[in-house]
Formats: C-alpha cells, sequence, structure tokens
C-alpha cells in the first residue's frame, strides 16, 4: 500500500516528559517536530484539541485556548459540537472549526474524553487518529500543531499517551486508513 503524502507535524507540550516521549515513539519520522513551550507561542495553520465531547473549554490545554482565541471560540465549539445528530463529539471522531484568527485559522477538536475524566490510553489512538483523518478528509494544507493527548486531565502517562498516538499517525498516514 502506497504512503500518503505526511503533512509536517509539530508536538508542542509545556510537561518535558510529553515531549521527550513523543521524540523517541516518531524518531523514525523526518517530517515531525518536537517543541518544549506553550503551543500558542508557536502554532500556526492547524491546531489541535484533545477536547470532550460537551466541548466544554475550561480545562487543560482548551482552557489556554479560549484564553487566546476569545470565549467567541468556546461558542463556535458548542454550536459545532451541538449540531451534530448525538448532540456532542463522540470519541473517535472530530470535528473543525474556523477560529478567525490569522495564524492560526483552524481548530480540529478531536475528544480524548466525554466529560473531564481519567481515560483508558485508547482513547488517545481513537482521538488522534481521527483529527489526523479529519485533517486529511479536508484536504487541508499547511503544518499541524498538537499538544500530546490524553496526558492532562486524562492522566495517561506520556509513553503510553506517545505509543498511542503513533499507532494512530502510522494507521493513518503509512496504512492508508480510509475515512
Amino acid at each position: 500500500m502506497t504512503e500518503l503524502k505526511k503533512p509536517k507535524i509539530t508536538f508542542c507540550d509545556n510537561n518535558p516528559d510529553v515531549v521527550n516521549s513523543l521524540r523517541e515513539a516518531f524518531s523514525a519520522e523526518s517530517n515531525v517536530y518536537f517543541v518544549e513551550g506553550n503551543i500558542l507561542d508557536y502554532a500556526r495553520d492547524t491546531i489541535f484539541s484533545p477536547a470532550n465531547s460537551l466541548g466544554f473549554m475550561d480545562g487543560g490545554v482548551d482552557h489556554d485556548y479560549v484564553r487566546f482565541f476569545g470565549i467567541k471560540i468556546q461558542n463556535s465549539v458548542k454550536e459545532v459540537f451541538a449540531a451534530r445528530p448525538e448532540g456532542f463529539v463522540p470519541v473517535g471522531a472530530a470535528e473543525l472549526v474556523l477560529t478567525g484568527h490569522e495564524t492560526i485559522p483552524r481548530l480540529i477538536l478531536a475528544p480524548t474524553m466525554f466529560e473531564p475524566m481519567v481515560i483508558p490510553s485508547y482513547n488517545i489512538f481513537r482521538s488522534f487518529r481521527a483529527a489526523l483523518k479529519k485533517y486529511r478528509k479536508l484536504g487541508l494544507e499547511g503544518e499541524i500543531f498538537t499538544p500530546g493527548f490524553g496526558t492532562g486531565i486524562g492522566h495517561v502517562s506520556a509513553e503510553d499517551a506517545a505509543k498511542m498516538m503513533l499507532m494512530a499517525y502510522q494507521s493513518v498516514f503509512q496504512h492508508n486508513e480510509a475515512e
């Protein structure tokens, strides 16, 4: 099976253990980069969020996104999530929200949990895969900036999260997993 063209992805997280685990997991990938720090200091094009299914953005990196983009991003997320047939975004699905920001115009939210809670590591695989598939399906271009998924409120270890994110990446870009 032919590999897909891979976008440039920068993992950016405040937690050095998360960054180091991701660096180790993705060491064979030449299109993947790593930064320890605030994702909003570096991001452009598309940013990922390991959200919750209800669209609450009052914790973790989502809280930083609301402070950066303003409360309008929370309102936009709630509208997009509520418009789904279920009225929420389940783990394993993702949605795009336009931010209105010149440098970071796109936010892809892929819930790792229904509501803020401790999660199994497999949720990270499902949510990160959903975010990557959404990016691919929409034919988006430019860079992706993403934090580690599930390592804050979800309480998944940095090593387990990195392994799940790598598996998701491989399923989308190396195994050409269909939508």
